[in-house]
């Protein structure tokens, strides 16, 4: 599914993102609006087992802006 935003319904980047994620900013594929719209995305990790549990940590590590977990484990 893609989320059709326009540059200007994108969030700004805060200096503490900017500085945190320069390394994505300096990719051509990725740049300042591919890190806003990441920013923008909500995600919903279905299980947190042993594929949700990395996956949650890489999608905070690319900067998603909301993250929702749902698991059953106990």
């Amino acid at each position: 599914m893609t989320i059709n935003t326009s540059p200007a319904e994108l969030p700004e980047l805060t200096t503490s993102d900017l500085s945190r994620y320069a390394r994505h900013l300096i990719l051509p594929d990725v740049g300042m609006e591919g890190q806003q719209r990441l920013k923008a995305a909500r995600v919903l990790c279905v299980g947190t087992g042993g594929l949700g549990s990395p996956l949650t940590l890489y999608l905070t590590a690319a900067g998603i802006g909301t993250l929702g977990l749902w698991t059953l484990t106990l």
